[in-house]
């Protein structure tokens, strides 16, 4: 989990940043910029990527106020409307960061942006789009994708961790057969056995029995 923060400095600017841990970050800001954080309002993202992203959209915003690094010469009430506005599209960023790291891991399948684009028959520059959280892919080009890849759907969207989906039911069931299959050979191979004894004792007495006559 990850916040992208709003921190209001006693020198007047603002600081707009990403962090894991505010009481943590506020503490470094006060000692790297010898001022005291004065308010402070953050958005809370699932996913790291979501939280860059909504970081770099802060910054692209207010590039023209910039005074250095993630500093500005803004108001705080400028940077919590922004932040306001990011709050409210925050589960689009969570979910297109999901599907950008899925996309991104899965693309090593084919060890190329470019193949794996072509597999699925769609642009490589499309693809690019997806991997950078740009755009969304559709749901017809999460199924290409998973289809031309045999990759879980829910993988590509992030909702999994694994790039097969795993159907525990199924599991279970086709384990099942396997050991009754092996219980049923087991029984035939047993059954087999026994009979061979049989007629293996059977042979034994007539030929006993012979040599009894022959005395």
């Amino acid at each position: 989990m990850r916040y992208v923060y709003a921190m209001e400095l006693s020198d007047g600017t603002v600081k707009i940043g990403v962090t894991g841990g505010m009481k943590k970050r506020i503490q470094a800001v006060q000692r790297e910029r010898g001022a005291q954080v004065t308010r402070t309002k953050q958005v809370k993202f699932l996913v790291d990527k979501g939280a860059l992203a909504a970081e770099r959209r802060c910054h692209k915003t207010f590039e023209t106020k910039k005074v250095v690094g993630e500093y500005f010469a803004i108001s705080f009430e400028e940077a919590c409307t922004e932040l306001e506005k990011i709050e409210s599209e925050s589960e689009d960023f969570d979910i297109r960061a999901r599907i950008a790291k899925a996309i991104f891991s899965a693309k090593f399948y084919c060890y190329s942006r470019r193949k794996f684009a072509e597999n699925a028959d769609l642009p490589a520059p499309r693809v690019f789009n997806f991997e950078h959280g740009k755009e969304i892919p559709s749901v017809i080009d999460i199924f290409k994708l998973a289809r031309a890849h045999d990759i879980s759907a829910d993988y590509l969207l992030g909702l999994i961790d694994e790039p097969h989906s795993i159907n525990i039911k199924e599991q279970l069931q086709e384990a099942q057969t396997i050991i009754s299959n092996k219980e049923k050979e087991l029984h035939r191979i047993i059954a087999e056995k026994e009979k061979a004894h049989a007629i293996a004792q059977t042979m034994l007495n007539n030929a006993q029995e012979l040599l009894s006559k022959l005395k």
